[in-house]
């Protein structure tokens, strides 16, 4: 969704949803072992503690104490201004804005930061001590933590709004932000149509009318962030305008080229003319001068977000006569230059950071150019994995976006940090925390391992800063994002030792070699996932899972209850379009085979088709799975407390769900299939299987229902990128017409 202004009730709604506040609590399941007992060189937490913010700000220093003494008192310790034990916060001038350093006797601890954003994270690690301790206990001494790299960009909350302009606290609270500040997040990325924040004497047919409303409203919720040490990273979503816009009607020569996605003429404002570039001058100039606050940009050039003259090229019907007669390069280093110019007048110290998200316009070296030509402080930022051919048993998957299968860093992104060293420029990663475009229905996959691997080849390539997710869910405080924690801050501690020290905290300390070795199945079946997309985002069974139906003849009218709004399809569509919302209604459903798996972006040498591939992958993929959630299941019995059965229940429908929806992926193509081969030769074979695979697929579906039931934060329905229905309702009308089917 390019803006919030079409939403705005369901996102009301979803801010202020009980089940979506509690989640975000970053305290929700703290509880004391009573059986935790401090080991050499440790001590508990006796008696009664005062807190202090003496020298901060009082603001942040009010919020700090408070939530220690949230912390302290859900741990069993009495907080008070009689308490005879101390807990000091303050500033050091020797450490960066995200560093922290804890010093802890007993009867006094000092958490101590650079900045605010290391105060909190001096709170984050705290706190991360005594929970992994299982009680209020911690290591006599001083640690230090030093962030590895300057920003940490995360996606918005889940449940509250990322997208522009709605961020007063009905729509964006507090909580979010305190969020940010336990899990070494410093940045919230926010996202959409710059025309939000336009208040132009240059092009004044470009104005909103609630310019100064808007303003107002992202001014405090930045101040608001800021206390948590969060300033917002702006993903800007340029205009998209009509070919007789009234300001292309005044100023025909401000018109540049002109596309059509199949919904229309639209044309981008022209990436040359000077009075664009001094229309770009004065909206981010004022914009960061009125919101100091804000951390940066992020302009996506490639191939969507920040429209330009030489954007979507495949489907240009009038190129602009300025920039057609300029290169790629040429065109963008130079209004990357007069917006980098632009936001440094309005706050010095914030950034630009462009993101080439395909590269396939920079191709023939063009890409290489364009890095080294940049203004000098212009970020280049890039993915870990993205388009990579990745050798697997028997056949070649291409990642052609986010995954989960392949950790990086992919050979293109090597190159690029290798030319962005030479060029002198900084370089962000972009990342994802929790899963790949094959799984990105979940709000992550308890692959923890493979995860972790991820994390360990971004700090690798020792990036200025992390992108650790897109807009996908929204982010809740999983122990996928608590790994970036880790990365940031704790390059001495081994992946495995961090893993088990939070799955004995999670899960107690009986129960840390089970939940280990599940999520070691459960990485290892994430590298069996044949395809980033069994068709295209949020289409197929990879999406739906065991929602998904089967579709029993070519051509047979799928239900409308698998239709769904995919606000995403706005990128196609005019500035401030309501149509992806209130008309274009989109089926979720593969209903067919294509010929062969390559139209899934796979490659192999056997002579198939390929499907018998895909099939073989998903079947070890759910078998894997399997056994993660068999695993799993041993660990019910070795629980100590309440919040530990707590935590395994949420986990073990998490991997029931992840291994039910890679059963349906195998089911799908099984039917689909064995369908052609009935549907062209009449092979009874052929019928037979048909008929196996849908009484298989429709009690996998039945087994699933109790899921949406018992974890309702897992149903598709509860996200905000899209109108979707129930899965049960789902699960409900595949039944019955896989029995049609079956009693035909």
């Amino acid at each position: 969704m390019h803006n919030s202004l079409f939403i705005r009730d369901r996102l009301r709604q979803t801010n202020a949803d009980p089940m979506r506040l509690e989640r975000r609590d970053p305290h929700r399941l703290v509880a004391p072992d009573p059986a935790a007992r401090a080991a050499e060189g440790e001590f508990a937490l006796a008696g009664a503690w005062q807190l202090s913010a003496e020298g901060l700000d009082a603001a942040v220093g009010r919020l700090l104490v408070d939530d220690v003494a949230d912390f302290l008192r859900r741990m069993g310790v009495q907080t008070g201004d009689g308490g005879t034990g101390q807990v000091q916060f303050a500033l050091a001038a020797d450490l960066g804005e995200r560093d922290c350093r804890l010093r802890c006797q007993p009867g006094r601890i000092t958490v101590e930061g650079g900045g605010v954003a290391g105060l909190w994270a001096g709170v984050a690690w705290l706190e991360w001590e005594m929970r992994c301790r299982r009680g209020p206990i911690l290591p006599v001494g001083e640690v230090e933590r030093r962030a590895a790299w300057p920003v940490q960009i995360s996606q918005g909350p889940w449940g509250g709004n990322y997208s522009v302009p709605d961020f007063s606290p009905e729509y964006l609270s507090d909580d979010a932000f305190r969020l940010y500040a336990h899990y070494g997040v410093n940045s919230m990325m926010i996202y959409g149509d710059l025309l939000c924040y336009v208040q132009s004497d240059i092009f004044p047919e470009l104005n909103t009318p609630d310019y100064a409303h808007n303003m107002a409203m992202l001014k405090d919720a930045a101040e608001r962030a800021a206390r948590y040490g969060v300033r917002f990273s702006y993903v800007v979503v340029g205009p998209k305008l009509g070919r007789d816009h009234p300001l292309f009607q005044r100023l025909p020569e401000v018109r540049g080229t002109g596309f059509d996605r199949g919904t229309g003429g639209l044309h981008f404002l022209c990436s040359s003319h000077e009075l664009c570039l001094d229309f770009y001058r004065e909206t981010f100039s004022r914009l960061f001068g009125q919101v100091p606050q804000l951390a940066g940009l992020i302009l996506i050039v490639a191939e969507e977000s920040f429209y330009h003259c030489h954007m979507w090229r495949g489907q240009v019907q009038e190129m602009c006569p300025r920039c057609g007669q300029k290169t790629n390069v040429e065109v963008l280093t130079n209004l990357l230059g007069v917006i980098d110019d632009a936001v440094k007048a309005g706050q010095p110290d914030a950034w630009v950071a462009t993101w080439v998200y395909n590269t396939q316009p920079f191709a023939g070296g063009a890409l290489d150019e364009f890095i080294r030509r940049l203004p000098p402080n212009v970020i280049i930022d890039h993915q870990i994995e993205k388009n990579h051919v990745l050798a697997k048993d028997g056949y070649r998957k291409q990642i052609w976006d986010y995954s989960i299968d392949f950790t990086g860093p992919s050979d293109e992104l090597l190159h690029i940090a290798a030319t962005v060293r030479d060029s002198g420029h900084r370089q962000f990663i972009k990342s994802e925390t929790g899963i790949g475009l094959e799984t990105f229905q979940f709000p992550y996959v308890p692959a923890m391992q493979r995860l972790a691997e991820k994390w360990q080849h971004v700090r690798d390539v020792r990036p200025a800063g992390v992108q650790q997710s897109w807009l996908f869910f929204g982010m809740f405080g999983s122990r996928a994002e608590e790994l970036g924690l880790w990365a940031a801050y704790a390059p001495e501690m081994p992946r495995d030792a961090f893993l088990r020290r939070i799955a004995s905290r999670d899960f107690g300390p009986r129960a840390a070699d089970l939940v280990v070795a599940s999520w070691g199945s459960m990485s290892r079946a994430m590298g069996h996932l044949p395809c980033i997309c069994l068709q295209t985002y949020y289409i197929g069974p990879s999406f739906l899972g065991p929602a998904h139906p089967l579709v029993p003849a070519k051509g047979a009218a799928v239900p409308r209850v698998f239709d769904a709004y995919l606000f995403y399809l706005q990128e196609g569509e005019e500035t401030f379009s309501r149509k992806q919302i209130e008309e274009a209604r989109t089926s979720l459903v593969m209903a067919d085979l294509p010929e062969t798996a390559r139209s899934v972006a796979m490659d192999w040498d056997a002579p198939s088709d390929g499907w018998d591939i895909v099939i073989r992958e998903y079947a070890i993929a759910s078998a894997e799975a399997e056994e993660a959630w068999k695993k799993l299941r041993l660990v019910a019995t070795l629980g100590e407390t309440d919040s530990d059965r707590a935590r395994l229940r949420d986990e073990l429908l998490l991997t029931e769900l992840v291994y039910r929806t890679l059963v349906s992926c195998e089911n799908t193509v099984r039917f689909l299939q064995a369908r052609r081969d009935w549907e062209e030769r009449g092979d009874q074979a052929a019928r037979a299987e048909m008929d196996r695979v849908a009484r298989q697929e429709r009690q996998n579906a039945l087994d699933a229902v109790h899921i949406y039931a018992e974890a309702p934060w897992l149903d598709i329905a509860e996200r905000t990128d899209g109108i979707f229905n129930p899965c049960a309702e789902m699960i409900a009308a595949k039944v019955a017409w896989i029995d049609e089917f079956l009693a035909g």
